[in-house]
């Protein structure tokens, strides 16, 4: 009763991306838009990642999980890997150069989502890294978001 179930959205920047796209992919119907920026979209990819550029790898494999032991798990997890369960429309933002959660996680995602004949919006962000280094992109991004979320959550109108 404390929300409208007709207007749920979720939105989230790198793991609270990740949250957000794999929520959409859980709850389809619960959550009817949604939005990450510089969100992991595959777990494989990411354990990858860890492995060839931060030296994370044992560390992710303790959080997250063996790529081949739990291999089953991880993939069922990767909203990427998934996006054929998300039906509500999302927007994708990302940094081009973002050295944490590389830009190909966007690709796949919208890639993914595109081939699922999903409604996505995307905006890639040149020279950006994991987060913001110029305002104006900042601004270009959260209003964007603003817009989303109005058309895709707003109240129903008299004549509806």
């Amino acid at each position: 009763g404390l929300a409208d179930p007709d207007r749920i959205g979720i939105y989230g920047t790198s793991y609270g991306g990740y949250a957000a796209l794999r929520a959409m992919q859980k709850e389809p119907d619960l959550i009817r838009a949604g939005a990450s920026y510089a969100g992991v979209t595959d777990l494989l990819v990411m354990l990858d990642d860890d492995r060839d550029v931060w030296g994370l790898y044992d560390d992710m494999v303790a959080l997250v999980g063996n790529r081949w032991r739990d291999r089953r798990r991880l993939v069922a997890a990767s909203p990427a890997r998934g996006a054929d369960q998300i039906r509500g429309p999302i927007l994708i933002g990302h940094g081009t150069e973002d050295p944490r959660v590389r830009v190909r996680h966007a690709h796949r995602m919208i890639s993914a989502l595109e081939g699922a004949g999903a409604t996505v919006e995307t905006r890639l962000y040149e020279g950006e890294v994991h987060g913001f280094l110029d305002e104006r992109n900042a601004i270009d991004f959260y209003t964007r978001l603003a817009d989303f979320f109005e058309r895709h959550l707003a109240p129903p109108t008299a004549s509806d």
